[in-house]
């Protein structure tokens, strides 16, 4: 997400440039509940570093 529609898919909103009431909420939302899941399960670091 950012200010340019050019190198982000969506602004600082959420919302799609393309679509305009599409946001992207829904998408980061189920994200981070695969990730809960996966940390219940197996706790630990999510990403290397």
């Amino acid at each position: 997400m950012g200010t340019n529609p050019k190198t982000c898919a969506a602004n600082e909103y959420l919302q799609s440039w393309d679509c305009r009431n599409l946001f992207v909420i829904g998408a980061l939302a189920y994200r981070a509940a695969v990730a809960i899941k996966r940390q219940v399960k197996n706790p630990g670091p999510l990403v290397s570093a």
